[in-house]
């Protein structure tokens, strides 16, 4: 019988060279005959493994994904490897229960094997660069709600505009986060990072204007409706206000346009249709049925061009 595994812990993380900047996480593993390996290995091999995982166990047996890229503040390989940590920890914490599935454990323990490298590194000290990965040590990632989200499902998190939500995860555009005490999935963009120099302005704020800037929530569903309209167009405008100038003095005017696309156009589309709903009074049913479908063409133009504008913001982030 083969000897099953009791325990995987992720210690820590240290950074390599040999094949790039990369970290290569260490994991603990006990084993129910009592014998106990250390182990290293890149997230990517750790990704590997979920896929062999999901082949074998079927595309609906529940296993996070795990995404490929992080980008957070001025994204460091550090703080990528940091924020991996607690969900690669429930990732094996997981894959503890799969065990039964006889395939499903041999391709765990054969991952988990020690190879050569893995033996010789053991006998070595840590370098200096190690990142310790303890629970009292876990630095919370925080964000700022740039918009309201009210859950659709179950396992959703209703958040509004303001609120600072503790970033537990993010996985395919969706986060994972915690407030007051609950904790859910949300759409990524609808969160902002905060950085240190934010946290800053906000005590200096906190000092300065001790009431609240935002207005009232709305009191009925139109009235929301209308609400949610202005802020995305609002958002919309901001966006070409503000981030368009400061990204084009760092890109050129064609990786400007695959970026951004159609982006100016997507205003007026919508602030004709805030103009519509406004004039509607009670009786949006027909303007929405009216109306949207002409956002159809601004929005599949501006779709079409998120592939083109993905691949250069990776090409940009191999280039830093």
């Amino acid at each position: 019988m083969a000897d099953r595994i009791k325990s995987i812990d992720l210690l820590s993380a240290e950074k390599r060279r040999d094949d790039g900047k990369y970290y290569a996480y260490r994991i603990h593993v006990v084993f129910e005959s009592g014998k106990k390996v250390h182990v290293w290995r890149r997230y990517k091999q750790i990704d590997g493994l979920r896929d062999t995982m999901v082949r074998l166990l079927g595309a609906t047996t529940q296993l996070p994904r795990l995404t490929s890229k992080i980008y957070l503040k001025r994204s460091s390989v550090r703080q990528v490897a940091e924020h991996r940590m607690p969900k690669l920890l429930r990732f094996f914490g997981q894959l503890l229960a799969f065990q039964e599935n006889i395939a499903a454990s041999k391709s765990l323990q054969f991952f988990l094997l020690p190879t050569a490298g893995d033996i010789s590194r053991a006998q070595l000290p840590d370098p200096e660069d190690v990142i310790m990965f303890g629970r009292e040590k876990d630095e919370a990632v925080m964000a700022r709600a740039l918009y309201d989200y009210e859950a659709v499902h179950e396992d959703d998190l209703t958040i509004h505009a303001g609120d600072i939500v503790r970033i537990i995860s993010t996985s395919e555009g969706w986060a994972l986060g915690e407030l007051n005490g609950e904790q859910g999935n949300f759409p990524e963009g609808y969160v902002q990072i905060i950085t240190e120099e934010e946290d800053e302005e906000d005590e200096k704020d906190t000092l300065t204007s001790p009431t609240p800037q935002s207005g009232p929530r709305p009191s009925n569903a139109i009235d929301e409706l209308l609400q949610t309209e202005r802020d995305y167009i609002q958002g919309l405008i901001d966006v070409r206000d503000t981030f368009f100038p400061r990204l084009r003095a760092i890109i050129t005017a064609p990786e400007a346009k695959t970026f951004f696309n159609n982006w100016i156009e997507l205003i007026p589309a919508h602030q004709a249709l805030l103009q519509a709903l406004e004039a509607a009074g009670a009786d949006v049913g027909q303007v929405l049925e009216r109306e949207l479908p002409l956002l159809g063409g601004p929005y599949a133009k501006y779709c079409a061009g998120i592939p083109a504008a993905q691949a250069l913001y990776e090409a940009k982030l191999q280039k830093r």
